[in-house]
């Protein structure tokens, strides 16, 4: 505070900010690369249905213009797949449990 004559910190901190030289950001960023596109025919790799299946709502990016229908069955693919998928863990636990 004795070097920047301020009676206070407040004034202090205003004395110091105001010397300082702000430091210069850039104009313009780098453009970000856009994403691959993903081809579904045959330059494809085979899994795609597997991928819209698991994935069927984007995720990220801008907000998605599906009606609310569509929102719900979405939904429900998704809850199905996880109950398949929470019998299958279950399945494969009781052939486990019956063979010990």
């Amino acid at each position: 505070m004795e070097k920047l004559d301020a009676p206070n910190r407040r004034d202090a901190a205003r004395k110091y900010l105001s010397q300082k030289v702000p430091q210069k950001l850039p104009s313009q960023s780098e453009p970000v690369a856009a994403p691959a596109e993903t081809t579904k025919g045959a330059g494809g790799t085979g899994l795609a249905w597997l991928n819209h299946a698991l994935f069927p709502i984007p995720m990220g990016g801008s907000a998605n213009n599906l009606s609310m229908s569509e929102k719900l069955l979405y939904s429900t693919r998704i809850a199905l797949a996880g109950l398949a998928t929470l019998l299958a863990i279950a399945t494969t636990f009781m052939g486990l449990l019956a063979i010990l």
